[in-house]
C-alpha cells in the first residue's frame, strides 16, 4: 500500500517510471501522481515551480486536457516529460472528492 494518495487504504501503486529527476506513480484507482523537477512541466502545468517536493495527484482535466473516466494504461517517464498511454476501451473511477478539491485549488478552464 501506498500512503501518498491520503484518499483510500485499499489504493496502491501499480506502475512507477522515472525520468531524470521526477517520477510517476500510476496508482490502482487510475490516479497519477508526480514527483520532482516540474521545469518543462513534466509533472504539472498548473504549478510554475520547478521542482515539486510533495507528492501532486495529476489532474486528467485540468493537467493533461482528457476526461477524467479517461484510463490510463501506463506510463513512462523520459528526461523532461512524462508520457501516459490511455486505453479507449477502459473507463477510469472517477473520484467525486477529488475532483470538487480541484475546482477550488484551481481557476483553470475544464477542458
Amino acid at each position: 500500500k501506498l500512503d501518498l494518495f491520503g484518499f483510500n487504504d485499499k489504493e496502491y501503486a501499480l506502475k512507477i517510471a522515472s525520468g531524470a529527476a521526477h517520477f510517476g506513480i500510476l496508482s490502482s484507482l487510475n490516479r497519477l501522481v508526480c514527483m520532482g523537477t516540474n521545469d518543462h512541466n513534466q509533472c504539472s502545468v498548473l504549478i510554475d515551480d520547478r521542482v515539486i517536493y510533495d507528492p501532486y495527484i495529476v489532474s486528467k482535466s485540468y493537467d493533461i486536457g482528457i476526461n477524467e473516466d479517461e484510463f490510463i494504461e501506463n506510463i513512462f517517464c523520459e528526461s523532461n516529460n512524462t508520457i501516459i498511454i490511455l486505453n479507449p476501451n477502459k473507463k477510469a473511477p472517477i473520484i467525486e472528492s477529488l475532483l470538487n478539491e480541484r475546482m477550488h485549488d484551481y481557476d483553470a478552464p475544464k477542458y
